[in-house]
């Protein structure tokens, strides 16, 4: 054996956000050079992964919407009828509409359950895929990743998406119900639908201008929530140096000054939010107030029906809600973007130990390991290993002896590619670990870790957890 060992757990360290105190690693793995795809369409093509459920939930949403159209239509006919002195088909009108009202009510029902089933069914396929994406990174990727990040990540931020897929269905019916109830508005009174669209430039202009804040803001405020998880997360693992040391009122404060930074942001980012909620609420109030107060002039002088003022005077009452809800979704869009962003940026972390198209089967029997002109480090400047050659035959037991932070425990992660080599090779059996299987070289290699880690289930699983099929009992 031969070669120079540097002190691993200066090199790790360097490069392990994890390790407290070391505040400026990264917080998240870097995605390969790709296309870029927008989120919306990322979502989208997360929903069409269940294709019934989309159907079913818009299919429920216009189905809805359009029995609320036509009802102001039938109360404008049955009103004019009556005014002209005939009174004989109002309780067939009633009927209708009260059938009309019974299917809005099961459209409803059917729209908000299947929506939430569909949404709900997007974050366990999005979770899916995050765990997916942790679990296939390699050491050095691993080592960037702060717990907090990806615990916020999984849930906070998963938690955005699945609040905005909830409105989705409702917001695309009333897209849907304000088409029909422009075309009818139209058809009724051209003047007073052009009076109750005055309003629309300006509630484009304000959610134009907020869309450039509300991202940013949010985004920053999803990273001081994950901070603070991060931080709970390494004061309750190493609880005992912390109570060994005397260091309770340390870490509260530490934890009080993330909380009000995070305050500050959450706070930061409910101010900006509240400017176009609040404005984008009250414009379209303020065309229906022109819409009724021209078409009761118009209805006075005759120029148009009462029952054709009443059916518009519904249409713009019922207008003013899906107008308040596109508006509240289009900031409700700005705040998931953040969110969504930050979770595929986590599914499209990809790993640099990488697995050949056609990997080479591990060799049968007891295998010799070599280790031939080793470099390695956890960074390239700061070499842990360098020029390291080393023996171990088959059947043969090797102990290396070393001073703690020596690349002891560097040696074991590389012979299953929990990181590569930078130079010179790491054999099995005299094959290259980088031209074997990762999960059968892994199977095949044993690694008892520093670490002792123990999973929340019984102690005979935690002994059997390498096995390939499931324990028997005995």
């Amino acid at each position: 054996m031969s070669g120079q060992v540097g002190n691993a757990e200066t090199g790790a360290t360097a490069d392990r956000p994890d390790t407290p105190g070391n505040p400026a690693a990264p917080t998240a793995p870097s995605a390969p050079d790709r296309p870029h795809v927008g989120w919306v369409r990322r979502i989208a093509a997360a929903c069409w992964r269940h294709p019934v459920l989309v159907v079913l939930s818009l299919g429920a949403a216009i189905l809805g919407v359009g029995v609320q159209a036509v009802s102001p239509l039938l109360i404008r006919d049955g009103i004019d009828t009556a005014v002209a002195g005939s009174t004989e088909g109002l309780g067939l009108l009633a009927l209708v509409l009260l059938a009309l009202h019974l299917v809005a009510f099961g459209a409803a029902f059917g729209r908000r359950y299947v929506g939430g089933r569909l949404a709900l069914d997007v974050q366990h396929d999005l979770r899916r895929s995050v765990f997916a994406a942790v679990s296939r990174l390699d050491g050095g990727k691993q080592d960037s990743l702060r717990t907090g990040q990806i615990a916020s990540r999984a849930i906070t931020d998963l938690q955005l998406v699945t609040g905005f897929l909830m409105q989705v269905p409702l917001s695309a019916g009333s897209v849907v119900f304000a088409l029909l109830a422009l075309g009818a508005m139209l058809w009724m009174s051209p003047l007073l639908t052009v009076i109750a669209l005055i309003v629309a430039p300006a509630v484009a202009i304000v959610l134009a201008v907020s869309r450039r804040t509300l991202f940013p803001a949010t985004w920053a405020a999803q990273q001081r929530a994950a901070e603070i998880a991060q931080h709970v997360e390494e004061t309750v693992t190493g609880v005992r140096v912390v109570k060994g040391f005397g260091q309770e009122a340390r870490e509260t404060s530490r934890l009080s000054r993330t909380a009000r930074a995070l305050f500050a942001e959450r706070l930061r980012a409910a101010n900006l939010s509240a400017v176009p909620t609040a404005t984008t609420a009250a414009l379209p109030a303020a065309g229906q107030i022109a819409v009724l107060a021209v078409g009761g002039i118009l209805a006075l002088r005759g120029e148009i029906s009462l029952g054709t003022f009443l059916a518009f005077a519904t249409y713009v009452s019922s207008l003013t809600g899906p107008a308040r809800m596109l508006a509240s979704l289009v900031v409700q869009a700005q705040l998931t973007r953040a969110g969504a962003e930050r979770v595929h940026e986590l599914i499209d972390a990809q790993p640099e130990v990488r697995e050949k198209p056609d990997p080479a089967p591990v060799p049968d029997g007891p295998l010799d390991v070599e280790l031939r002109d080793v470099r390695f480090g956890y960074t390239l400047s700061e070499p842990v290993l360098d020029g390291m050659t080393l023996t171990a035959r088959q059947g043969e037991t090797l102990a290396l002896v070393g001073t703690a932070g020596s690349g002891k425990s560097t040696i074991s992660l590389l012979l299953p590619r929990f990181y590569d080599v930078h130079e010179g090779e790491v054999r099995i059996g005299g094959t290259d670990v980088r031209d074997l299987g990762l999960t059968e070289l892994r199977r095949t290699v044993g690694v008892v870790f520093e670490e002792a880690f123990l999973f929340s289930t019984s102690v005979r699983d935690n002994i059997a957890y390498g096995r390939r099929t499931p324990p028997t009992p005995r």
